[in-house]
Protein backbone atom coordinates (compact mmCIF):
# COMPACT_ATOMS: atom_id res chain seq x y z
CA UNK A 1 0.00 0.00 0.00
CA UNK A 2 1.41 3.30 -1.29
CA UNK A 3 -0.38 6.40 0.53
CA UNK A 4 -3.44 7.68 -1.59
CA UNK A 5 -4.54 4.30 -2.92
CA UNK A 6 -7.88 3.50 -3.20
CA UNK A 7 -9.55 0.60 -1.16
CA UNK A 8 -13.68 0.01 -1.71
CA UNK A 9 -15.29 -2.08 1.18
CA UNK A 10 -16.77 -5.40 0.02
CA UNK A 11 -19.93 -6.24 1.96
CA UNK A 12 -19.57 -10.11 1.03
CA UNK A 13 -15.94 -10.32 2.77
CA UNK A 14 -16.49 -7.51 5.03
CA UNK A 15 -12.72 -6.50 3.74
CA UNK A 16 -11.56 -3.44 2.46
CA UNK A 17 -10.27 -3.91 -1.18
CA UNK A 18 -7.93 -2.26 -3.39
CA UNK A 19 -9.40 -0.92 -6.62
CA UNK A 20 -6.56 0.11 -9.63
CA UNK A 21 -5.70 2.24 -10.88
CA UNK A 22 -6.22 5.36 -9.11
CA UNK A 23 -4.76 7.23 -6.21
CA UNK A 24 -7.20 9.91 -4.75
CA UNK A 25 -6.56 12.57 -2.06
CA UNK A 26 -10.15 12.97 -0.74
CA UNK A 27 -13.40 11.21 -1.30
CA UNK A 28 -16.59 12.15 -0.32
CA UNK A 29 -20.03 10.72 -1.64
CA UNK A 30 -18.89 9.06 -4.58
CA UNK A 31 -16.32 11.83 -5.80
CA UNK A 32 -12.49 11.95 -5.31
CA UNK A 33 -9.96 14.46 -6.42
CA UNK A 34 -6.46 13.54 -6.76
CA UNK A 35 -3.04 15.64 -6.04
CA UNK A 36 -3.73 17.53 -9.57
CA UNK A 37 -7.02 18.52 -8.72
CA UNK A 38 -8.43 16.33 -11.11
CA UNK A 39 -12.52 15.22 -10.06
CA UNK A 40 -13.45 11.63 -10.12
CA UNK A 41 -17.12 10.22 -9.60
CA UNK A 42 -17.04 6.30 -8.64
CA UNK A 43 -19.33 4.38 -11.14
CA UNK A 44 -20.81 1.17 -9.72
CA UNK A 45 -20.07 -0.52 -13.27
CA UNK A 46 -16.40 -0.38 -13.56
CA UNK A 47 -15.91 -0.25 -9.96
CA UNK A 48 -13.24 2.42 -10.33
CA UNK A 49 -13.12 5.79 -10.10
CA UNK A 50 -13.46 7.71 -13.39
CA UNK A 51 -12.65 11.22 -14.27
CA UNK A 52 -14.78 14.17 -14.97
CA UNK A 53 -13.61 16.49 -17.88
CA UNK A 54 -13.70 19.80 -17.05
CA UNK A 55 -13.19 20.78 -13.33
CA UNK A 56 -10.40 20.94 -11.21
CA UNK A 57 -11.05 21.04 -7.48
CA UNK A 58 -8.62 21.79 -4.32
CA UNK A 59 -11.57 20.15 -1.50
CA UNK A 60 -14.53 18.19 -2.44
CA UNK A 61 -17.16 17.42 0.17
CA UNK A 62 -20.93 16.03 0.19
CA UNK A 63 -22.11 17.45 -2.83
CA UNK A 64 -19.75 20.38 -3.01
CA UNK A 65 -16.47 21.44 -4.23
CA UNK A 66 -14.01 24.38 -4.20
CA UNK A 67 -11.10 25.24 -6.56
CA UNK A 68 -8.19 26.31 -5.78
CA UNK A 69 -8.90 30.24 -5.94
CA UNK A 70 -12.01 29.55 -3.77
CA UNK A 71 -15.12 29.57 -6.11
CA UNK A 72 -17.82 27.34 -5.05
CA UNK A 73 -19.46 24.03 -7.17
CA UNK A 74 -22.47 22.07 -6.54
CA UNK A 75 -23.16 19.07 -7.84
CA UNK A 76 -26.30 19.51 -10.19
CA UNK A 77 -29.05 17.06 -11.35
CA UNK A 78 -26.93 15.87 -13.96
CA UNK A 79 -24.34 15.19 -11.48
CA UNK A 80 -22.19 17.75 -13.07
CA UNK A 81 -20.00 20.28 -10.67
CA UNK A 82 -21.56 23.91 -11.85
CA UNK A 83 -20.23 26.71 -9.98
CA UNK A 84 -22.82 29.14 -7.83
CA UNK A 85 -22.57 32.51 -6.91
CA UNK A 86 -19.34 33.35 -4.09
CA UNK A 87 -16.08 32.49 -3.13
CA UNK A 88 -14.74 30.85 -0.06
Amino acid sequence: MLPNDIFLFNESTQLFEQITPGKLTQVAGGYGIDASGDVFEFSEVTQHFERIQGVKLAQIAEGWGINASGDIFEIDVNNKFVQVPGNL
